[in-house]
């Protein structure tokens, strides 16, 4: 159901997947007994535990997903049917191979069975090779649906992105907050984790030295951080505080700077520095406010791809294109957050 794992049954086998309330897969009730996942921080399945705490399987993996051993008390039965496996994904024994909803991936060959439909997916070379998972780079990425890795880039009630590995929703059942939604409210998570995204894409294709910890490995990940660091505004009515953004990709860019509207003829210099920028503008005729990403493209000219913007959509464009765009649209620029690795300080 809307790419979320219900259950399965074979013969008079029954399984239903456990859900908790952020949408988390956590276990399985297994013909009545219930099952619980051990995971590690790539969200691959180590072991299961049963109703008494025990660990019964244990699994362990190559870094393609090659599954190594199935051990335990429990590893002939529990361990076998048990199909959620490497990085979350849903495993079939019979053939070895993972289903990542639109096509098939065999962790031996380290291939897809068949094309990306993603064509192109802007990270280089790597990029088009359309049978390749992850880019040649499964340590640091994961492809739940079978494509290339992807950027957010619009923000509807019934948008549908991957939560969590494997757990896919609606950005309405998404919460952000007490009372608000990623769909009404989520425009800053959205550029943060866009931010983010950019940031382990450069990792990939430059071989850019990782700063702070582990980057999120998934949109719900990068949600979870920003409310536990106090960014919903009005309980997440107002959407996100400009400056817990600003403190959270800290966490992940050695440099993150910020300008207000007053150094406006300075927001050219901080983009030219940038690897990944967010814009924060005030809407034509209301108080609303709207955060948009924008993923460098261009080197020496500092062109950017802007993202989740529904009134500049497609082509690079300098941040002073972008400006002269959004303000024809009647919106007022207001905050700009810069984010890069290099040596230089702003």
């Amino acid at each position: 159901m809307n790419g979320t794992l219900l259950g399965q049954t074979k013969g008079s086998d029954t399984i239903v997947f456990l859900y908790d309330e952020k949408a988390n897969r956590y276990g399985f009730d297994y013909n009545g007994t219930k099952y619980y996942y051990i995971f590690n921080v790539q969200g691959d399945v180590i072991g299961i535990l049963n109703q008494a705490g025990q660990k019964i399987v244990s699994y362990t993996y190559d870094p393609w997903g090659k599954v190594l051993s199935v051990d335990g008390s429990e590893a002939s039965t529990i361990g076998q049917l048990n199909p959620i496996r490497y990085r979350g994904y849903y495993y079939d024994t019979e053939t070895g191979f993972y289903y990542l909803q639109s096509r098939y991936y065999d962790p031996t060959v380290r291939r897809f069975l068949n094309a990306d439909k993603v064509v192109n997916n802007g990270v280089g070379i790597l990029g088009t090779n359309m049978f390749a998972y992850c880019i040649n780079n499964p340590v640091n990425m994961f492809d739940n649906e079978g494509v290339a890795p992807e950027y957010i880039n619009e923000q509807y009630a019934d948008t549908v992105i991957t939560v969590y590995p494997g757990v896919q929703a609606q950005m309405k059942d998404i919460g952000f907050g007490s009372f608000g939604n990623i769909a009404a409210n989520g425009c800053g998570v959205i550029a943060a984790y866009n931010v983010i995204v950019a940031k382990e894409k450069r990792q990939i294709e430059y071989t850019v030295p990782t700063a702070g910890p582990k980057v999120p490995t998934s949109f719900g990940q990068v949600r979870d951080d920003l409310q536990q660091q106090g960014a919903p505004l009005l309980d997440g009515i107002l959407g996100a505080s400009p400056w817990a953004i600003t403190n959270y990709l800290k966490n992940y860019y050695n440099n993150v700077v910020t300008l207000f509207s007053a150094n406006l003829k300075n927001w050219g210099s901080l983009a030219s520095v940038s690897v990944a920028i967010v814009v924060l503008y005030k809407n034509s005729n209301s108080f609303s406010m709207h955060y948009v990403s924008g993923i460098r493209v261009g080197g020496k000219w500092a062109t950017f791809q802007f993202y989740n913007d529904r009134d500049v959509q497609g082509g690079a464009i300098s941040i002073w294109t972008y400006l002269v765009k959004i303000k024809e649209n009647g919106k007022v620029p207001l905050y700009l957050i810069g984010a890069f690795d290099s040596p230089y300080k702003f």
